[in-house]
C-alpha cells in the first residue's frame, strides 16, 4: 500500500510539472547547444580550432545546460518544498539555501561526470589523478555559477507557478460567480412561477361556478403551459420559439378569462424564432399589459406582441398595450412591481450591459415594454 500511495504521489508531482518533462529536456539540450556554439564558432572563424577548444568551450557549456534541463524538476521540487518570499521564516530560508547548494554541488559535479565517464570507457582519455585534483581546484568557482543559476531556475518557475495559480483563482472566481448568477436566476425564476400560478389559480377559481366550461377550458390550457415550463426548467436560455409558444398559451388562458373583451396582434419576423432569450421574459410584459390595458375600462384591449431586428443585430421585443398608460413614475414601477424588476435584474445577470428594458407610457394611449437583447442563436 505504501509503494502504491508513493508511486501515486510521484505521478502527482509530475502532473504538477509547468512545463512537461520531455520539454524541459529539450530545452536544456537546445539552450546547451546554443551557448556551445557559440564558443565554438567564434574560435572557428578565427581558425584556433583545436581539441582543448572543443572541451574547454563546447563541452562545459552544453553539458552544463542539458544537465539542468534533466534535473529542472528538483528544482520545482524545491519550490513547492521550501517556499520562500515574503514573511518565510528562518528555517525555511535554511532549508531553501541548504537544498539550493546540494543540487548546485551536485550539478558541478555530475557535469564532470558526464564528460568524463563516456572519455574514460571509449578510452579516448582516461581519468587520472591529476584531472581530479585539478578538477577540484575548479569546482568551488563552477559551485557558485551553478549556484545562482538554481535561484535563476527556481525563480523562472516561481514566476509560472505564480501565472497559473492566478489564472486558476481567476477560473475559479469566474465558476463561483457563475454559480451564484445562476442561482439568483434561479430565484428569480421562481419569484416568477408561483406569483404567475397564484394569479391563474385565481382566476379558475373564480370561474369553476359561473362558468364550468371556461375553467376545464383554462386547466387544460395551464397544464399545457406547465409542461412548457417543465421542458425548459434547467434552461435559462431558450430558443424564441419556444418562449413565443409559451406567450401563446398564457395569452390563450387570459383570453378565456377576459373573453371577447381581449385581443392579440402578433407581428413576428422569421428570422427571429431562433434566437436565444431568457425562458419565460416575456411573460411577467404580458401581465404588466393586461394590468395597465384593463385598468380602469371596461372596454376590449389590444396587446401587440412584436419581435424585430434593431440597429442591425440585436433582437427587440415589445409588448404593448392601448390602455391609458402608466399612472406612476417609472422608478416606482420597478419598486413596486415584481414582473418589471425580475425582467430587469434577470437580463442583468445574463447580459450584464449588453441588453436593455425600456418602458414608454407616459402618453396616452397605452403602455410600451422594449426588450433589446443581443444576437445569440441557438
Amino acid at each position: 500500500m505504501n509503494k502504491s500511495l508513493s508511486q501515486s504521489g510521484i505521478r502527482s508531482f509530475w502532473g504538477q510539472l509547468p512545463v512537461p518533462y520531455l520539454y524541459m529536456i529539450l530545452l536544456g539540450i537546445g539552450l546547451g547547444l546554443l551557448l556551445g556554439l557559440r564558443f565554438y564558432f567564434t574560435f572557428w572563424m578565427s581558425g584556433e580550432i583545436t581539441k582543448w577548444t572543443f572541451e574547454n568551450y563546447f563541452i562545459p557549456p552544453f553539458t552544463n545546460q542539458t544537465l539542468w534541463g534533466f534535473i529542472a524538476p528538483l528544482v520545482y521540487w524545491a519550490l513547492l518544498q521550501f517556499p520562500v518570499g515574503k514573511g518565510t521564516t528562518s528555517w525555511r530560508w535554511a532549508q531553501a539555501i541548504g537544498f539550493s547548494m546540494v543540487i548546485a554541488m551536485f550539478h558541478e559535479i555530475m557535469s564532470y561526470v558526464v564528460w568524463w565517464v563516456p572519455y574514460h570507457l571509449t578510452g579516448y582519455e582516461k581519468i587520472t589523478w591529476e584531472m581530479i585534483r585539478n578538477t577540484s581546484v575548479r569546482i568551488p568557482a563552477g559551485f557558485i555559477g551553478q549556484w545562482v543559476e538554481y535561484w535563476v531556475l527556481y525563480l523562472v518557475f516561481a514566476g509560472i507557478d505564480s501565472s497559473r495559480k492566478f489564472k486558476q483563482k481567476e477560473l475559479e472566481l469566474v465558476r463561483l460567480e457563475s454559480q451564484r448568477n445562476q442561482s439568483q436566476l434561479d430565484a428569480l425564476r421562481l419569484q416568477l412561477q408561483p406569483h404567475f400560478l397564484f394569479n391563474t389559480l385565481n382566476t379558475i377559481s373564480s370561474l369553476v361556478d359561473i362558468d364550468p366550461k371556461a375553467a376545464q377550458t383554462m386547466v387544460r390550457k395551464l397544464g399545457d403551459l406547465l409542461r412548457g415550463l417543465l421542458a425548459t426548467h434547467e434552461n435559462h436560455l431558450i430558443p424564441f420559439e419556444k418562449e413565443l409558444e409559451f406567450v401563446r398559451n398564457y395569452l390563450d388562458i387570459e383570453q378565456v378569462r377576459f373573453n371577447d373583451r381581449l385581443r392579440i396582434d402578433y407581428d413576428i419576423d422569421p428570422g427571429t424564432q431562433g434566437v436565444l432569450v431568457p425562458a419565460f421574459i416575456l411573460q411577467p410584459l404580458m401581465e404588466n399589459a393586461l394590468k395597465h390595458g384593463f385598468s380602469g375600462r371596461l372596454e376590449a384591449c389590444t396587446i401587440r406582441v412584436s419581435a424585430k431586428w434593431c440597429d442591425g443585430d440585436r433582437l427587440c421585443l415589445k409588448v404593448a398595450d392601448d390602455g391609458k398608460g402608466a399612472t406612476e413614475a417609472f422608478a416606482d414601477l420597478f419598486q413596486k412591481g415584481i414582473g418589471l424588476r425580475n425582467v430587469k435584474e434577470r437580463l442583468e445577470l445574463i447580459y450584464q450591459d449588453q441588453a436593455s428594458l425600456v418602458i414608454a407610457g407616459d402618453r396616452h394611449p397605452g403602455f410600451v415594454v422594449t426588450v433589446v437583447l443581443p444576437k445569440k442563436m441557438a
